[in-house]
């Protein structure tokens, strides 16, 4: 049942040439029957026929069972056009480079038919109704205009419609073949609702079960037309045997008919080979053989409606889709997916000769698309070497661009690095610039080869630079990556290849105003910069690398009774005849006598070569003798003497370093320092004495910096270990010892000062809320690296892009070109019911072929060759990441150059699609 109610369309609505071509109209199909469409040409019957049959649209409600046209989703009208209306136009829409069965095919692929017996059985019904099953194998475009209806008739049929709309089916054909086609479709109206349109009278009155007269966009008329169901007889093709004269002669078997119009009598012969029936004519007619190549053919009467009748029954008995095995389904929907992508890649590669200097645009396209994003990555892409001199974890702080409000004006002064310390918890310290540092490497012979450092490095300590488990003892270091490179090419030639082979080698390390001396390599570290990781110690040495190696060679003891000791020298023996010797009032020790090398220096520019100097590692001791041994033992003459030399170390110039690198024997009632500010002394008794827990410690660097410690505890002293140390938390440390680290900064013009932070964000507004410049380091340093690469590749990359602009131009209007070439096809396939996710499938599985025999490949190629170059020209070929994003994009540039055509098409109704492209 149709129903359809309030239904309205204009033309220019709102303007001066408004067409009101459908007028309020309203009307119900209650049964199967023939439905006329009668009026003049401009009436409107064929728009309204458009909108009823879903091929247009219009306002009000068109509803087909429990489908409104006008309400539902296109998706929804579309898919119970495709299974229940059949189309027949005037133009026939059938695609000409396919065959009658491949036209028929089409239409069941469309309703989702892919078993093959279904197809053949469905296919052969339908072509029997027409008449035509003896054509399936021929091109429609050899038929004539009369059986291409009748293919189009077989394809509205095949599907097992239940309503057939005909849009002036016979208005290209002749009387003969109006006839014909009329026929079908009277005898077709028994069992399907059936709408046509024609201007012609004659067969409306013949035909027609209904009349509805249409004028100016309204129905003036709606009437049942009575007739009798006759057919007419005029298939001009059809030779109809009960209209000739008939003869028959027989003999022995034999049999010959003849059938003729007037008594005309025949002359030939006839000789049966084994192969063949050769016939001699003799008679002024040419012989005709029927056969399936020719377009007459035998009926035994004329057009039976009866049987035609009962061929229509059957069919539609015979090719009821609801058993239809989904399961059979589903592999079949693969098999024939694969076919599709197998015809698609057949049309691609039998394409027409322009067709494939497009694809050869294409793959060019691919390889100047290659070369493009390699100028633009040569010109935009930031390297690892552009960071080369920015501290990593780091905040860039510009204090000579700063504001005039700024906090503490235009340079740091110590006593202000102290506040930013305190106020910022987050800096854990700055990274100190050092210029002019080199290392030495001892090789054969003893001999050092110079590792000179031309660029700026840094210095900081581990717990500075924030790099997790890495620990330094009294000598050891950690480098970077960068410095260790540099090193490697000095020792590459000793067998010293590797990083893991640097590990634990000993050198001497040169970094000016900070540190001279021997360390150990004991880890390297992956950054941007030259970056030394310094122990505690070295950091904060204030350059006494005498004690760094020989200080630690010496075992310290004591006798009670310096008659313990046997056969000791008496010093002054030694040095009878070479010199004076002065006896300071210090704790006495006896020496072996392999140490006298260390602690007697010999003045070698003066003939006398006398003694000039005692020298001890603190001196803090006397030398009152020596004994013939080759040890390294210092053994004083009493406990009481080493006691005095301990009180002595004690009291001389300190470190303050953090506790957590040290092993520390804590005295009773002493606590580790936790707070900031809090420290633990030496336990001597001057200590013990003058600063008693709780107390304060003052340490003063200047006039100007003077910072109070609260005393905690006291830790046994272990000589020579821990004597000159003060020990707190690693804050207090990195604070008090900087005092006189960061003197080499101030005593050089630094315009920038770089914090380690272990919270970039919050580092920056500290320093901007005091009216500085400062922003993430690495990110500065990329942006200004960045901003000059690009400002002096400024011809490239706007080359680069105009060509990737025009490509992808070239690339939309060549596939808005062939879709143009493809919209005939796609108008017929919207018309008979196609939803839109078909042709786009159509459209993506070629456009993903072409994509990836033409574009892809000479990009890929093109790349590859590229990345081979880079080993020779580096940085001419993009990142590996980066050409699968390439690809990617190149595939979603296609996809959409490729779609979006399509998709402003179908979003036109398949009657717009029809006249505005003029299929």
């Amino acid at each position: 049942m149709i129903k359809i109610k309030n239904l309205n369309k204009f033309y220019n609505k709102n303007k001066n040439n408004e067409i009101h071509v459908i007028d309020n109209t309203n009307l119900e199909i209650t049964e199967p029957g023939l439905v006329t469409f009668l009026g003049q040409s401009g009436a409107g019957k064929t728009t309204l026929l458009h909108v009823i049959g879903g091929l247009d649209k219009a306002k009000g409600d068109i509803i087909y069972e429990d489908v409104n046209f006008l309400k539902s989703s296109q998706n929804k009208v579309d898919e119970y056009r495709n299974k229940n209306i059949g189309y027949i136009f005037q133009h026939y829409n059938l695609l000409p480079n396919l065959t009658v069965y491949e036209n028929l095919k089409v239409q069941l692929d469309l309703i989702g038919v892919y078993d093959k017996t279904i197809i053949d059985n469905r296919i052969n019904d339908a072509l029997k109704i027409v008449g035509l099953e003896r054509y399936k194998r021929r091109n429609v475009t050899a038929l004539s205009g009369g059986q291409q209806q009748r293919v189009a008739i077989a394809r509205a049929l095949v599907k097992g419609c239940k309503i057939i709309i005909a849009d002036e089916p016979t208005g290209n054909l002749d009387t003969r073949n109006s006839i014909e086609i009329m026929n079908i479709l009277k005898v077709l109206s028994k069992k399907y609702y059936i709408l046509l349109v024609t201007h012609d009278i004659n067969l409306a009155t013949h035909y027609s079960d209904r009349i509805i007269k249409i004028s100016d966009g309204k129905i003036i008329e709606d009437i049942n037309n009575l007739n009798n169901n006759s057919l007419l007889n005029l298939d001009s093709n059809a030779l109809y045997l009960k209209e000739y004269g008939n003869k028959s002669l027989n003999d022995a078997g034999n049999k010959v008919e003849v059938y003729s119009k007037n008594d005309q009598s025949i002359n030939f012969r006839v000789i049966i080979e084994k192969d063949a029936i050769y016939i001699e004519n003799n008679n002024n007619l040419p012989i005709r053989v029927l056969n399936e190549n020719t377009d007459k053919y035998i009926v035994d009467s004329t057009f039976d409606s009866k049987e035609l009748d009962e061929s229509v029954t059957q069919f539609l008995l015979n090719n009821n889709l609801t058993e239809y095995n989904k399961k059979d389904n589903l592999r079949s929907k693969i098999k024939n997916g694969l076919k599709d992508f197998k015809y698609s890649l057949y049309n691609i590669f039998n394409s027409s000769l322009k067709r494939k200097f497009i694809f050869i645009a294409f793959f060019i396209i691919g390889i100047i698309l290659c070369f493009c994003l390699n100028a633009l990555n040569i010109s935009t892409t930031v390297s690892n070497s552009m960071l080369e001199g920015t501290p990593k974890n780091s905040v860039k702080v510009d204090f000579v661009n700063s504001a005039n409000n700024s906090k503490f004006g235009y340079s740091f002064e110590k006593n202000e690095l102290v506040t930013i310390f305190n106020e910022a918890p987050e800096i854990t310290g700055v990274a100190e610039p050092v210029k002019g540092a080199f290392m030495n490497f001892n090789v054969i012979s003893n001999r050092p080869t110079k590792i000179k450092f031309n660029n700026t490095c840094f210095v900081s300590t581990a717990n500075i630079y924030i790099k997790d488990n890495i620990k330094l003892e009294d000598n050891e270091i950690a480098i970077s990556n960068h410095i260790a490179d540099e090193i490697l090419e000095y020792t590459s030639k000793y067998n010293i290849c590797s990083y893991d082979d640097l590990k634990g080698q000993t050198l001497y390390l040169y970094l000016p105003s900070v540190y001279s001396g021997d360390v150990i390599i004991k880890e390297v570290i992956e950054t941007y910069d030259y970056t030394f990781l310094v122990s505690d110690f070295i950091y904060y040495a204030k350059n006494k690398s005498s004690i760094n190696m020989s200080a630690k060679m010496l075992n310290y003891s004591y006798y009670e009774k310096i008659s313990d000791v046997q056969n000791i020298i008496p010093i002054q023996d030694y040095i009878k005849g070479k010199g004076t010797y002065a006896d300071y009032d210090k704790p006495r020790a006896i020496i072996s006598e392999s140490l006298l090398r260390f602690f007697i220096g010999i003045d070698h520019f003066t003939s006398t070569d006398k003694i000039f100097n005692w020298i001890t590692y603190s001196d803090n001791f006397s030398i009152v003798g020596y004994v013939e041994n080759d040890g390294f033992d210092v053994i004083f003459t009493s406990e009481k003497e080493y006691n005095d030399f301990l009180e002595l170390v004690a009291l001389d110039s300190k470190s303050i370093v953090a506790y957590t690198n040290y092993e520390l024997v804590l005295s009773e009632g002493s606590e580790y320092p936790i707070n900031n500010y809090e420290i633990i002394l030496p336990k001597t008794s001057n200590n013990l004495r003058n600063y008693p827990i709780g107390s304060t410690y003052y340490v003063q660097s200047d006039i100007n910096t003077k910072i109070a410690l609260q005393v905690t505890g006291y830790f046994e002293i272990e000589y020579p270990y821990n004597t000159s140390f003060i020990f707190t938390n690693d804050r207090t440390a990195y604070i008090i010892g900087s005092l006189s680290a960061h003197e080499r900064i101030y005593e050089s013009d630094v315009k920038t000062l770089y914090f380690y932070t272990n919270d970039i964000e919050k580092t920056t507004q500290y320093f901007k809320d005091y009216g500085y410049s400062a922003g993430d380091a690495e990110l500065i340093a990329m942006n200004n690296s960045l901003f000059a690469k690009i400002n002096s590749s400024k011809v490239i990359i706007a080359i680069s892009l105009c060509i990737i602009v025009a490509m992808i131009l070239f690339v939309f209007f060549i596939n808005r070109s062939k879709l143009m070439q493809d919209i005939y096809k796609i108008g017929v396939l919207r018309a008979l019911g196609a939803k839109k996710f078909v042709l786009y499938k159509d459209f993506i599985i070629e456009s993903i072929i072409i994509t990836t025999l033409t574009i892809a490949l000479g990009f890929t190629l093109t790349y590859f060759i590229t990345y081979k170059a880079n080993t020779f020209i580096p940085g001419i070929a993009v990142d590996i990441t980066y050409y699968y994003i390439s690809m990617i994009a190149i595939y979603v540039l296609m996809f959409i150059s490729s779609i979006s055509p399509v998709f402003f098409l179908l979003r036109k109704t398949p009657v717009e699609i029809i006249s505005k492209y003029d299929i």
